[in-house]
């Protein structure tokens, strides 16, 4: 199974299939962070009945559908998400997740550069000044339809009802050392 298919997988699964209503309707949405009463989910309760009743199929799902994704950014860093706040737009070279999003939308039909929010995860919340990563997290994938980000899966956060998809990077360690005084560098070696 690909990883974009695991990731699409995911985007299915972490969906609300409640109906929800929503304010600030120009993306970038302005929506500051643990702001009570605002949603920018989709209600895809009818797209979900048409899959349970055979009419539509999986990879169909989403085919067509405006989702709304959560994208913590933080200012001046650049590489998994590259979006200049002042100018309103992402940079030429918009970053890995960006680059990633674009292709699982473009895979399953869906869209979602006109309904994405910015979450700076280091910002002092008016409505929530002492906020932990924890509460950050819970707030944005119930304020959208997901959140595309590193959040680390953990038990504690699973018990708060979030779902995290299989990883797409590994990062894993991996030592890797120059060895000096072999023998022979030019053949490999079983046993060594």
């Amino acid at each position: 199974m690909s990883i974009l298919s695991i990731l699409f997988i995911q985007v299915i699964t972490s969906l609300s299939f409640a109906s929800a209503g929503t304010i600030f309707d120009d993306a970038p949405y302005q929506t500051p962070e643990f702001m009570p009463n605002v949603t920018h989910r989709t209600n895809l309760c009818e797209r979900q009945e048409l899959f349970r009743s055979g009419d539509i199929e999986f990879l169909d799902v989403l085919r067509g559908m405006e989702l709304s994704v959560g994208l913590p950014v933080i200012p001046g860093l650049r590489g998994w998400i590259n979006y200049d706040e002042e100018a309103g737009t992402f940079a030429d070279d918009p970053g890995y997740h960006v680059e990633l999003l674009d292709e699982l939308a473009s895979r399953a039909g869906f869209s979602w550069r006109n309904s994405f929010g910015t979450i700076n995860p280091y910002v002092t919340s008016e409505y929530n000044p002492n906020f932990t990563t924890n509460e950050l997290m819970v707030w944005t994938v119930n304020t959208y339809d997901f959140s595309f980000s590193e959040w680390d899966r953990q038990i504690e956060r699973m018990k708060l009802g979030v779902d995290f998809p299989i990883g797409f990077s590994d990062s894993s360690t991996i030592l890797i050392a120059h060895r000096s005084g072999t023998k022979d560098q030019s053949s490999f070696n079983f046993f060594s």
